[in-house]
């Protein structure tokens, strides 16, 4: 049997609020039981993974050319 979690598992597993654990439970598909709203551990997992963000490797462009500019020439 899969494994449930309530907005008090999403408490303690994140370190936050009833609200902001209400916050993340009302973005995975739940269901009521009684009076307590509970989620698969799997779409929480999935939710997780959805949340990561990777930094975007960046290479520096090196120019081929040198860019110089021209010295002004005195007026003669």
């Amino acid at each position: 049997m899969e494994a449930l979690v309530s907005i008090e598992t999403i408490c303690s597993r994140y370190g936050c609020e009833r609200h902001k654990a209400g916050a993340i439970m009302d973005k995975l598909p739940w269901f009521k039981v009684g009076n307590k709203r509970f989620a698969h551990e799997r779409d929480l997992t999935d939710w997780e993974r959805g949340q990561m963000i990777y930094p975007i490797s960046r290479e520096r462009v090196q120019r081929t050319t040198e860019f110089r500019i021209e010295r002004r020439r005195r007026a003669t």
